[in-house]
């Protein structure tokens, strides 16, 4: 068994720490984000870029459609003076082609070595997409006219990758607060985390200082989350039921050696006795032996039924027939019965009495009753089964019975009725500890005369 480790040791490298999970969750999802936004940003402000652009090269292309006359004899383009210039200034990054309705170039820019392309124009439309071609990032555009011709505008500039990284500037505004934002929101989370988690510190110094023998001790949940409530209230029921299987050993180890010690003592004497005299008492020594005997098995029984209680639950046990279990105890202590010159009778149904719980236990509970009737009381044993909403168990005898104030006090461990009567006062005890941790209970019925037990079990469902 690994130890515990102690109160504030460092935790092994394999443990990992909650609150840097949480931590590290919400940065992998903010990362996330901010990629995401990101992309959709720069894809909104390149299209916008381009948007912007288009809407350049189509005034470009209306301003040189002014100056276009077509005749019977053909068509000519005379250029704006203001775009004259542009035109034809060596190696300018403006060029223009005008395409007939055959798709024949009619006119090229000053200095244009070969028309430049002819790009699709949407029908009914006056204006083709923007298209961007070759190495030079030559932005092209075409524009139709309403005798049929079509002219394409070309611009070789930097200025729409330009006009995307101002547009970029100029309003990644809100996406550096939205990275401020998430810087700040992982610090409080770390923060949060840890301020959260701190309660279970102090749970864990409250568990730490936990000794056997503390049967109040328990974990506060006061300042824990409420997540973390339910596993408090598992560990504080753990803790009760610990605190009640120490105090059900502490109470057998103190009730085991106040019994023994007196039936040791007297058997102690005898062989001293013995020993002194030459003369040995075997008569006496053979019944003190029996007695002790039977004080350890009752005892060891006590306890093992005790153990077992605590370990299962009574609703998972197994179904056993509870009317069986009674003829089998009673057959079991005919014999004595018969020796002492007393009658058992038995009444129980013919048809099976469904109890769940564990036969044996049942028998030894029953076997214990018989047993007690048959020591400390007198006449005929009766023993009746019935079952309605319950099983119900009666044991009556026509001896003169417990007095009215102790019929609660012989249920607990080596109380007896009368102190001189025999054995050790466990037999009534077990009755009741086995009755109860099979859901029921067990008791005296008011007499006038002899004495009478009941026990009550539930009956299995469906019964």
């Amino acid at each position: 068994m690994t130890p515990a480790a102690p109160p504030g040791a460092v935790p092994p490298a394999h443990v990992h720490s909650l609150r840097r999970r949480l931590t590290l969750a919400m940065l992998f999802v903010f990362a996330l984000g901010l990629l995401a936004s990101g992309a959709v940003f720069l894809s909104e402000t390149r299209e916008t870029a381009r948007s912007v652009y288009s809407r350049t090269l189509r005034q470009q292309a209306r301003d040189l459609l002014d100056g276009l006359a077509v005749t019977g004899e053909g068509a000519t383009l005379r250029v704006p003076a203001a775009w004259a210039d542009a035109y034809a200034r060596p190696g300018s990054a403006f060029a223009y082609t005008l395409f007939d309705p055959a798709g024949r170039p009619l006119a090229l820019s000053p200095g244009l070595e070969a028309p430049l392309p002819r790009l699709d124009i949407p029908q009914g439309g006056s204006f083709s997409a923007l298209d961007v071609v070759g190495p030079q990032r030559q932005a092209l555009l075409s524009a139709a006219t309403p005798q049929g011709l079509v002219l394409t505008i070309g611009r070789i500039d930097p200025e729409l990758e330009a006009l995307a990284e101002t547009l970029m500037e100029e309003n990644g505004e809100p996406f550096a607060v939205l990275a401020s934002s998430v810087a700040a929101a992982l610090v409080l989370v770390w923060f949060v985390a840890g301020w959260s988690l701190r309660p279970l510190g102090r749970a864990a110094r409250e568990a730490a200082a936990i000794v056997p023998g503390a049967p109040t001790a328990h974990l506060s949940p006061a300042g824990l989350p409420a997540e973390i409530q339910p596993l408090v209230g598992a560990v504080n029921g753990a803790l009760d039921r610990l605190a009640g299987a120490y105090e059900a050993e502490r109470r057998f180890t103190a009730d085991a050696a106040h019994e023994l010690r007196t039936p040791l003592a007297v058997l102690s004497v005898r062989l001293q006795r013995a020993e002194i005299d030459g003369r040995a008492d075997w008569a006496a020594i053979r019944r003190d032996l029996s007695e002790l005997t039977r004080l350890v098995n009752q005892l060891l029984d006590l306890a093992r039924k005790e153990a077992a209680s605590r370990a299962e639950d009574p609703r998972t046990l197994a179904p056993v027939d509870l009317g069986r279990t009674v003829r089998e105890a009673a057959a079991a202590v005919l014999p004595v019965a018969e020796t002492a010159g007393r009658a058992i009778e038995v009444d129980a149904p013919p048809h099976a009495v469904p109890v769940r719980g564990r036969a044996d236990d049942l028998r030894d509970a029953v076997r214990n009753l018989l047993d007690n009737a048959l020591a400390h009381g007198g006449g005929t044993v009766t023993v009746r089964l019935t079952a309605e909403t319950e099983a119900v168990l009666e044991v009556a005898d026509e001896g003169p019975g417990v007095p009215a104030h102790l019929r609660e006090e012989v249920f607990d461990r080596f109380r007896k009725g009368r102190a001189a009567s025999p054995g050790a006062g466990l037999g009534l005890a077990i009755v009741r500890h086995v009755v109860r941790a099979h859901g029921g209970d067990a008791r005296f019925l008011p007499v006038d005369g002899g004495c009478r037990i009941e026990v009550r079990l539930p009956l299995e469902a469906g019964s």
